[in-house]
C-alpha cells in the first residue's frame, strides 16, 4: 500500500493504448523513468511490492 501511494506521486502523461484487438483505450504512462533504490534491511521489504506495481 505504501509503494502504491508513492507511485501515485510520480508525474504521468496521457497516452492512447492500442489493445491487441485494435481498439484505442485512453491511458497513462510515466512522464519520466522510474528508479528505485533499495536500502539495506529496511527497504528490502518493499522490493517485491515495487516490482509488482511497475510491471
Amino acid at each position: 500500500l505504501t509503494v502504491e501511494a508513492a507511485l501515485d506521486q510520480l508525474p504521468y502523461v496521457s497516452c492512447d493504448v492500442i489493445t491487441p484487438t485494435g481498439h484505442c483505450f485512453p491511458g497513462l504512462r510515466h512522464e519520466k523513468g522510474t528508479l528505485c533504490v533499495s536500502l539495506m534491511r529496511s527497504g528490502e521489504a518493499m522490493e517485491k511490492g515495487i516490482r509488482e506495481c511497475c510491471r
